[in-house]
């Protein structure tokens, strides 16, 4: 976490994204989002508007923003006080009220308000928010209005029995349409129906009976929900791992609750968006993430030294990437440290006679313990191949 002080000097540089950036972050000082809550541009009392550290006083002023937007920010800003939230669900611009209608922080009674609204957008997120309460849930899933049933089917908090009773509806839908279109008609088209079986599929929420019902549909996207899902049991994602769709085992690919051997199967599966799936889930193991390490994809390559785990074993061998971004990426990684830098400055300047080694070279002369006399030679042998750096095999050699 970048500390209070930096943060604080950035948020005052000329660069615009800089300042942006630093007076939305959390560690931004109070006095510098005092003064930038003043400022005459629109777009930094934004960001002092949708900063969760910002004081209440502030949000209280920038809940009377002229400008809709940065009244909505506040709406969403999770440290905006109760009777804050009560003020702006009065608001006359619609995107304000729905904001509101989707904070968790707002009071209960203002929740019960909405759901006389006719904005269908205010709905959808009343319906979306983890604090609406199971009867205005319950009420919600009988709307004609998709949208709302697409979101209570997605909610976390939304009842058990209510998503039987969406899943029910659901189902009907679906079985009038392969009526009328025949079975193969969600594997090409995706009505809204899908997105509303896709929530279900998706909410940690669902029990293994939804899961596994959900799985007889034809829809990729819904059973690739249910294969992403952490509460899908453990004998159904190792049998989800061998279907012909790569869709589905993308979703096997990022679970956290995929068994180990399955993971080891993955790691060589012949659809990259699954190895690339499987090389950003944080649960991988590091022996997983080892082989992703010298797959023959950059994206997979990457997303491999971007997972925290990433072992030392990976990042020694991602120092000499072939890819830059990769190289950068594991040299910063965690897992780096000085003597794996120089036994990789080693196997460069020993690499095959011809080869361009300086920019590899010259990437990890950016680690603090790189040799400095190499970074001279780098610098007066620019472009150059390993020839001219023959000498230097061993880790010792450039310890001088």
């Amino acid at each position: 976490m970048c500390p209070t002080e930096a943060v604080s000097r950035l948020a005052v540089v000329k660069d615009f994204q800089l300042r942006y950036k630093a007076l939305s972050h959390r560690n931004c000082a109070p006095e510098v989002l005092q003064e930038e809550a003043r400022t005459g541009n629109d777009s930094l009392r934004l960001a002092v508007a949708s900063n969760p550290q910002c004081p209440a006083d502030l949000l209280v002023m920038l809940g009377e923003d002229p400008v809709a937007e940065i009244r909505a920010a506040v709406a969403a800003n999770p440290s905006a006080a109760p009777d804050l939230l009560r003020r702006l669900a009065g608001d006359t611009v619609p995107a304000v009220v729905s904001t509101v209608a989707g904070n968790p922080g707002t009071p209960q009674e203002t929740l019960d308000g909405f759901i006389h609204s006719e904005a269908e957008a205010v709905l959808e997120a009343l319906s979306a928010n983890q604090a609406c309460p199971p009867g205005l849930l319950e009420t919600l899933a009988g709307s004609p209005r998709m949208g709302v049933c697409i979101a209570v089917g997605g909610n976390p908090s939304t009842p058990v029995s209510v998503l039987s009773h969406l899943l029910e509806r659901g189902h009907d839908i679906v079985h009038k349409m392969e009526e009328a279109f025949g079975r193969t008609y969600l594997l090409y088209f995706s009505p809204p129906v899908v997105f509303l079986l896709q929530r279900l599929a998706a909410n940690p929420a669902s029990p293994p009976e939804i899961l596994t019902e959900l799985l007889t549909l034809a829809s990729s996207r819904v059973r690739g929900s249910v294969a992403l899902n952490p509460g899908c049991p453990v004998s159904i994602l190792v049998e989800l791992a061998e279907e012909s769709d790569p869709r589905i085992r993308r979703g096997v690919a990022g679970n956290p609750v995929t068994p180990h051997e399955t993971r080891h199967l993955l790691a060589v599966d012949p659809e990259p968006s699954v190895r690339l799936e499987l090389a950003r889930n944080k649960r991988c193991e590091p022996s997983v993430l080892e082989l992703l390490a010298g797959d023959r994809e950059g994206s997979v390559r990457l997303a491999a030294v971007e997972n925290e785990g990433c072992p030392p074993a990976a990042i020694a061998l991602l120092l000499t990437d072939n890819w830059r971004t990769v190289r950068l990426k594991a040299l910063v990684h965690r897992a780096c440290f000085a003597g794996m830098v120089l036994e990789a400055a080693s196997q460069v300047c020993s690499s095959a006679y011809g080869r361009e080694v300086t920019p590899i070279l010259g990437d990890l002369a950016h680690h603090p313990d790189f040799p400095p006399f190499l970074r001279t030679m780098i610098v007066h042998n620019k472009g150059g191949s390993s020839f001219g750096y023959q000498g230097l095999r061993r880790p010792d050699a450039l310890c001088r």
